[in-house]
């Protein structure tokens, strides 16, 4: 009987070892949403991991999503030029806000190169905001399109979106997250839990995130000029479940969440290292930090929890280390009293969040000069 035991634990074992390094394969060359993202290293950001994740997040040059043709470099732009003497050129580096979720027409960088050419493009031969979205991706991948792309094009300004909904990421500081541990990182625990929270989304009438934004390539829908017709992106459960965990980096008694801010401060000294004084940070807030009724629901125990802390700690770094930085949380929230700024149950915005976001940049260009 021993014997028999001890054959099947060496099996069962032999087992989990090859189906986690399937995974693994499976996670290097796959982009499928079933699959964490590999960022971390270590603790620290190895710059063969953000290579592969930019490999693995980034769409196809010319494919087409939404409503436009990507441009040579897989992005959801016109293609690139390099500023000359008499061009205005701004480098935008952001997430999926920057991939945009609206049709292109309607995107934060469309609307501020739209403004800028209306307030200042007499100025100029050309003005342009070179945009360089990527869903899923954050400070690290973005440093590295910075130094192996965005910098070819010139920019008088790189602007930084930085999302506090999943940007001040564990493993930033370096200190792994609390309550974690090597076996619960494991693909062969995760990829299963992550395949049936799609079928359970999907079940239920949510995920509409996971794989499915081809939804304004035929047309524009009437809920993105109409909020009040838009259906929700995910179920009201898992939204929950979803900016609960977000509201982590709220914390402010926890030296997990001070390990990553400490990351973020670094990575920032780094592009003020590479760019000096053309560097803007824009701090793009979650939803449940201007939805009143999502945070009441979302932050049950708010005891231990400050709303704006992500604003404030940043913020305060900025202005300390002379990096400028445009907050979005005072201009959206005041916003959300007429009405939503964010998709219905998406945590990306609407195209009235987007359009107040891209004017408030263009806004801060036009009033501080390059």
């Amino acid at each position: 009987m021993f014997l028999k035991w001890t054959r099947f634990l060496f099996y069962g074992a032999g087992l989990l070892v090859f189906t986690e390094a399937l995974l693994t394969l499976g996670q290097r060359l796959s982009a499928s949403p079933i699959f964490p993202s590999p960022v971390f290293a270590g603790g620290r950001t190895s710059e063969e991991a953000v290579r592969d994740a930019l490999r693995r997040a980034r769409y196809k040059p010319h494919a087409r999503r939404f409503d436009k043709a990507l441009n040579s470099g897989g992005f959801v732009d016109d293609e690139p030029f390099a500023a000359g003497d008499r061009d205005l050129v701004i480098a935008l580096l952001a997430d999926s806000f920057g991939v945009g979720v609206v049709p292109f027409a309607y995107n934060f960088a469309t609307v501020a190169e739209r403004r800028l050419r209306h307030a200042i493009g007499g100025n100029f031969a050309r003005v342009a905001v070179h945009n360089f979205g990527v869903a899923g991706v954050g400070l690290p991948e973005y440093y590295y399109l910075m130094r192996t792309e965005a910098l070819a094009t010139k920019p008088s300004l790189v602007v930084v979106c930085l999302f506090v909904g999943n940007d001040i990421e564990p493993g930033l500081g370096g200190r792994p997250a609390a309550g974690r541990t090597w076996l619960r990182d494991r693909l062969v625990l995760r990829v299963p839990r992550r395949v049936w929270t799609f079928i359970d989304e999907r079940r239920r009438g949510g995920a509409r995130d996971l794989g499915t934004d081809d939804r304004f390539r035929r047309d524009v829908p009437a809920y993105v000029r109409d909020f009040r017709l838009e259906p929700p992106s995910f179920t009201q459960r898992r939204y929950l479940e979803i900016e609960r965990q977000r509201l982590e980096v709220c914390r402010t008694d926890s030296p997990e969440v001070d390990s990553r801010y400490e990351g973020v401060y670094r990575l920032l000294r780094e592009f003020q290292a590479a760019l000096g004084g053309k560097l803007l940070v824009v701090l793009i807030p979650d939803e449940f930090q201007v939805n009143d009724s999502l945070w009441a629901e979302a932050a049950r125990k708010p005891a231990g929890l400050d709303r704006a802390l992500p604003q404030k700690r940043i913020g305060a770094f900025c202005r300390r280390s002379k990096i400028a930085v445009l907050d979005l949380l005072p201009v959206l929230t005041a916003a959300q009293r007429g009405g939503p700024v964010y998709h219905l149950r998406d945590t990306h915005w609407n195209a009235r969040g987007n359009r107040l976001a891209g004017e408030a940049i263009a806004d801060w260009v036009v009033k501080h000069g390059l």
